[in-house]
């Protein structure tokens, strides 16, 4: 059948009586879907629409947390140990160190006066401290300290721990405010005792369960922040095991749990940086540089971080099913009818879409624009590219075709815990299976090992109906958190009949039904309803003239994705001012950057609550939103 003209979605009811809030600078119009699809026809300009900036919020925070052990001015100089001078001249370099490594949140141990009063001489203003010298000289040691130009202070807390012989001391927890993103984050810091005095593993235990019902606590009645804990905690295994098991923390070092067994990480002593669920730590360092050991007689931690959004969070997304159909071209979905692509247009009535967005800059190989998708990464090797589908790709796995091992939205989601699963029937799609397979895939470097093996479930069909079939199965009875689904069916009967055929616009009413029945098994399971992000695009659209790359319908792409907390009838360019609008032209991987199906890896990544795909190209910062800005 051929492609009919669109009716304005204001003539239908939305699916399962959603009725959907219409965020004004960001819907499609008054008349409903129609609206925006009108206005992004066929226009003889070429020049795009210079980009604006990011949005302000829905941002991911970073943090650079240290514990460091400072070596107690009372330990040095005069009586003290020689090799190390006194306590006021290793305070300048404890500067140096942390203006080297730049953490922006340090928990202290041994920090007496007479380092605290020259840090205060050397910093001035730069730092926060708490409880620095409102206290006493005993909570001073343990203070905890925070860069004014990155966190500000909410509210400042102690709790008492046994020390030596079990006298209680107090130790520090704050409430830190992100100064650009407004992100909350809880800091915990202490510093248990050591066996100097006689076995003090006991004090310990009391210590690390006082430390557990403070982490417990916190997070039950703030559910949506982040906990943070730092110190010089004397212990390994014993420490490490209780608060993984008994509050679900999370080691900057890695390590962790694995059923009932407690692994620890392989690079532990007894100073510690850990999180709490939510938080994902995407580096660790321990550093012991000689400025260090001249400095102290522990190591400086670090731990990376990186916090979600509390918009993002609140979404309570913990699944995500893409979608990607080579041949759906932008002008199918903007002129079909509603009655004959129902769910398409369900989608962007409920979400959010781009109707311009684009391809690949220089390939239009459907294989090479799913290996975009989920990389992050364009195919141009001089770019950062993958190298799939170009001139050089030896047709293998995308590392032989990059030059080097290419992440991938699988290895981010497998590393961190989370399932993932592809099903596909493109000529190709083996070689991305096997590029991530248990023989060709990347270890695991985050936290307890996962394994090399990428993809956990993979399926490789002869049709779309059977590949549906297989990844609608899946959904119902084991789904996995991140799932890919690449269907021909759109490609094959454009290229056969051609993009404005009777058989094309029979093949996009086939792929409704197809996202219809996969939204069906999301609605109907109790896992994924209210928490799946679905995302509807092609990495290619369709052409059957030659040089398919320079060709509008080719490069112009749709991406529609609809779930929890998405903004309703919005478009993508409306909610990402930091793109490039194109008209009708193709833009190259340098200059302004139009939405490309690239970006998709980053935004599956940042609503997982997941950091982003190592060395990707398409929004690493995960700048990009899906939520519509905070009211007033």
């Amino acid at each position: 059948m051929p492609l009919p003209q669109l009716r304005s979605a204001s003539t239908r009811r939305l699916r399962r009586g959603v009725r959907a809030t219409v965020v004004p600078a960001l819907a499609a119009g008054a008349v409903g879907v129609a609206g925006v699809l009108a206005s992004t026809g066929a226009a003889v300009a070429t020049v795009p629409a210079a980009p604006g900036t990011a949005p302000s919020y829905d941002r991911p925070t970073t943090v650079r947390v240290s514990s460091f052990n400072t070596l107690g001015a009372g330990h040095t100089g005069k009586g003290g140990r020689s090799k190390f001078a006194d306590g006021v001249t290793r305070t300048g370099y404890m500067v140096r160190i942390l203006d080297q490594l730049k953490p922006s949140v340090v928990g202290l141990q041994e920090f007496q006066k007479p380092q605290f009063q020259r840090f205060k001489q050397l910093t001035k203003s730069t730092w926060g401290i708490f409880p620095g010298d409102q206290l006493s000289s005993a909570a001073m040691q343990n203070s905890i300290i925070w860069r004014r130009s990155s966190w500000t202070l909410v509210e400042s807390h102690t709790m008492k721990i046994p020390y030596f012989h079990g006298n209680e001391l107090p130790m520090p927890y704050v409430l830190l405010r992100n100064v650009q993103t407004g992100r909350q984050l809880w800091v915990y810091n202490s510093h248990q005792p050591a066996d100097a005095r006689g076995n003090a593993q006991k004090w310990r235990n009391i210590a690390a369960a006082r430390e557990v019902a403070l982490v417990n606590r916190l997070r039950a009645q703030y559910p949506l922040i982040p906990v943070i804990v730092t110190g010089d905690k004397n212990d390994r295994d014993a420490y490490f095991c209780r608060v993984a098991r008994d509050a679900r923390m999370s080691a900057a070092a890695g390590g962790g749990l694995v059923g009932d067994r407690c692994q620890m990480p392989t690079q532990a002593r007894v100073d510690w940086v850990m999180g709490s669920p939510g938080l994902q730590f995407v580096g660790y360092q321990m550093v012991q540089t000689p400025l260090v050991k001249r400095t102290t007689d522990h190591p400086v931690i670090i731990g990376d971080a990186l916090l979600p959004s509390a918009e993002s969070e609140a979404a309570g997304i913990t699944n995500v099913v893409v979608v990607d159909a080579p041949g759906l071209t932008a002008q199918a979905v903007r002129s079909t009818k509603i009655a004959s692509t129902p769910a398409l247009h369900d989608l962007m009535a409920e979400g959010a879409f781009a109707l311009n967005a684009r391809s690949d800059a220089t390939s239009a190989s459907p294989l090479g624009g799913a290996v975009s998708i989920l990389t992050g990464r364009p195919t141009e090797l001089a770019a950062g590219g993958t190298g799939v589908g170009t001139s050089t790709d030896p047709g293998t796995t995308v590392a032989a075709a990059a030059g080097a091992y290419v992440p991938s939205v699988f290895d981010v989601a497998h590393d961190h815990g989370m399932r993932t699963a592809f099903f596909g029937d493109v000529p190709g799609d083996e070689r991305i299976v096997s590029s991530y397979d248990v023989t060709n895939g990347a270890p695991d470097t985050s936290g307890v090992s996962s394994g090399t093996n990428k993809i956990d479930t993979s399926y490789v069909g002869t049709s779309d109906a059977d590949v549906v079939s297989q990844a609608t199965a899946s959904l119902t009875d084991d789904p996995a958190h991140v799932t890919f689904v690449h269907l021909r069916g759109l490609m094959s009967a454009g290229n056969n009949a051609g993009y404005t055929s009777a058989t094309y616009g029979s093949a996009v009413a086939a792929f409704d039904s197809q996202v219809a029945a996969l939204r069906s098994a999301i609605d109907s399971s109790s896992t994924l309803a209210g928490h799946t992000l679905l995302v509807v695009t092609a990495d290619v659209g369709g052409t059957r003239q030659s040089a398919p790359e320079t060709r509008l319908t080719s490069y112009r792409i749709p991406i529609i994705v609809a779930g929890p907390g998405v903004a309703p009838h919005a478009t993508l360019y409306n909610l990402n001012r930091q793109y490039a609008r194109p008209v009708s032209a193709q833009l190259g991987n340098t200059g302004p950057q139009p939405l490309r199906g690239s970006a998709i890896a980053n935004l599956v990544t940042k609503y997982l609550g997941l950091p982003p795909v190592e060395g990707s190209v398409a929004d690493p910062g995960q700048l990009s939103t899906l939520l519509p800005p905070p009211a007033g």
